[in-house]
């Protein structure tokens, strides 16, 4: 396959596989955009730039557990939100996850080439019974006749 049909293979198998073909697109973000994915994740959790949000799901978990200890994951995500050095943090396990998918993506992808290749097999085994049980009634209604001996 040449680099010019590529993006025509890739359309056709979008098309054939819709499921796999969105999780290979949020992997693909995951593993290039790490923060575009966990930024607004972040947000919505209530760790944003400015600290944590007043009355958020941040808000109320660091109500629960007091003084945030340096280097917890409380403080990583705190300061991911802020765009501190938290931030490399949550991108590697953020792309570690764009990974996995892509990988789960690639698997499932040769599981199912495989498992069609094998029904195929199974479908001409199937089809080479039947044409061995019409040679063998053909040579049964000829050796009736006194048409052709068998060799």
């Amino acid at each position: 396959m040449s680099a010019p049909d590529l993006p025509e293979a890739l359309a056709k198998w979008a098309t054939a596989n819709p499921r796999q073909a969105t999780a290979a697109g949020i992997g693909a973000v995951c593993i290039a955009a790490p923060m575009l994915v966990a930024g607004p994740i972040l947000g919505l959790l209530g760790f944003g730039a400015g600290g944590i949000v007043g009355g958020s799901i941040a808000a109320g978990i660091q109500s629960g557990i007091g003084n945030v200890v340096a280097g917890s994951l409380f403080a990583t995500l705190q300061s991911a939100g802020a765009a501190g050095a938290g931030a490399a943090a949550v991108s590697a396990v953020v792309q570690g996850v764009g990974v996995l998918t892509a990988g789960a993506v690639a698997a499932s992808s040769v599981m199912d080439k495989k498992k069609k290749k094998e029904e195929e097999e199974d479908d001409d085994d199937d089809d080479d019974d039947d044409d061995n049980a019409d040679d063998k009634d053909k040579e049964n209604d000829e050796n009736e006749e006194g048409g052709a001996k068998p060799q």
